[in-house]
Parts: C-alpha cells; sequence; structure tokens
C-alpha cells in the first residue's frame, strides 16, 4: 500500500474516531446533534478524499451553514423558553463554534493544497503558506474554544457531565485530523 494510500486510511479512521466520541459525547443526543456531526464527519471525509466529493467546497458550506442556523436557532428558541439548564446551553454554544469553525475550514482547506483555492492570494508570501496560516489559527482556536467549554460544561454540575471526556476528545481529534491534512 502507498505511503499517500496509508495516510488516507489513517485520516478517514482519525475522522470516525472523532464523529463517534463527538456522538457519544452529546448529552441529550437529539437528532440535530447527530445531523451536525453527521455533516461535520461527511465534511471532513470530502476533504481527505476531494477526488470523491461528490459536491465539492462551497456545497459543504452551505450544508454545514444550514446546520449551523439551525443548531444556533434551535438554542435560542430553548434559551427564550427557558428550557435550557447551563450546560445544555454550554453545549449548544460549542455545537455552533464547531459548526462555524468546519464551515471556515471547508471552504479554505482545499487552497492550502492548490485546489480550487477559495481566498485570493495574499500580498505577503506564498499563497499556500498563508492558507495554512489561517487554518492553523482557526485550528488552535477551535481547540480552545472546545477545551474552554467542556471545562465550563463539566463544572456546571450536569448529569451528562461523564459524557464530558469523550465530547473533549471528539473535538481534539478532529483538531489533531485537520491539521495532519494541513500539513500534508
Amino acid at each position: 500500500m502507498p505511503t499517500t494510500s496509508v495516510v488516507t486510511v489513517a485520516l478517514l479512521v482519525s475522522t470516525g474516531v472523532a464523529f463517534a466520541l463527538g456522538v457519544v459525547g452529546c448529552s441529550r443526543r437529539t437528532v440535530r446533534q447527530w445531523v451536525g456531526h453527521g455533516v461535520m464527519g461527511c465534511a471532513m471525509v470530502a476533504m481527505v478524499v476531494p477526488s470523491r466529493d461528490p459536491v465539492g467546497p462551497a456545497m459543504w458550506a452551505v450544508v454545514l451553514g444550514c446546520v449551523l442556523l439551525w443548531t444556533a436557532a434551535a438554542a435560542l428558541r430553548e434559551r427564550v423558553a427557558g428550557d435550557v439548564p447551563g450546560p445544555s446551553a454550554l453545549e449548544s454554544a460549542r455545537e455552533v463554534v464547531e459548526l462555524g469553525l468546519m464551515v471556515v475550514l471547508v471552504l479554505v482547506m482545499p487552497a492550502v493544497h492548490g485546489r480550487g483555492a477559495v481566498l485570493p492570494a495574499g500580498h505577503h508570501g506564498e499563497h499556500a503558506a498563508d492558507v495554512r496560516t489561517l487554518v492553523l489559527t482557526v485550528l488552535a482556536g477551535w481547540l480552545t474554544a472546545a477545551v474552554v467549554l467542556h471545562v465550563r460544561v463539566a463544572s456546571a454540575g450536569s448529569r451528562h457531565a461523564h459524557r464530558t471526556p469523550a465530547a473533549v476528545g471528539g473535538s481534539v481529534v478532529a483538531v489533531g485530523t485537520m491539521a495532519a491534512m494541513a500539513a500534508m
């Protein structure tokens, strides 16, 4: 098996692990949460194997954006109705952050490898290096937000706090997978 195939398989397995941990880490496991994690997982698979992507980065951004709006609207609706305890509101915030950052990543990641560059070339340095820096900055923000929000969920006294390590693990694996994709 060629080296690129081994790396591709490792990234696909890592994506599957991130999806599974994300779902296990959900406190309520609603259809919306399943769809959110599923769409993010499918978008990551499309980034790993862009030659097999049936829709392209722009469509993934639209789909992720729709799930983001659905998640944000559901969180606001629950908040207004007073149905959201602290940890659930924090979990919704984490989902919104992750979906938003995934929209950015799905649009800019192809430009890292010169495929379908979505961003115009920068004035400073090489284009791929500028995009790679943006990707790594977004990933650092994702990791920071995920850890902070997971710690807040756990400290808020949720009856589902035992699922927080799985959710943190899912975020860490997703960020690590995306960083490995950017480094390739």
